[in-house]
């Protein structure tokens, strides 16, 4: 599953995503709309794991980034 190829998203017809590991906290998520990548999301898990950083990068049909979006999700124990 995190080996970067593009799979059908079930119930989202023309949709695929990837996943690949950057590095031992770290993974990129690719989703892929009629044929192109549409956005990248980028995980980081933080030292402690108590907190995941994401960047999401929405891209144009030419693969021009047009937004970039960030969220911080915090364990609650």
């Amino acid at each position: 599953m995190f080996d970067g190829v593009f799979r059908a998203v079930r119930g989202q017809e023309g949709s695929e995503t990837a996943v690949e590991i950057i590095d031992d906290r770290s993974t990129r998520i690719l989703n892929k709309r009629n044929g192109r990548v549409s956005q990248v999301i980028i995980n980081t898990l933080s030292e402690d794991g108590d907190r995941i950083d994401n960047e999401y990068v929405r891209l144009d049909e030419n693969g021009k980034i047009t937004r970039v979006t960030h969220a911080i999700y915090n364990r609650i124990r």
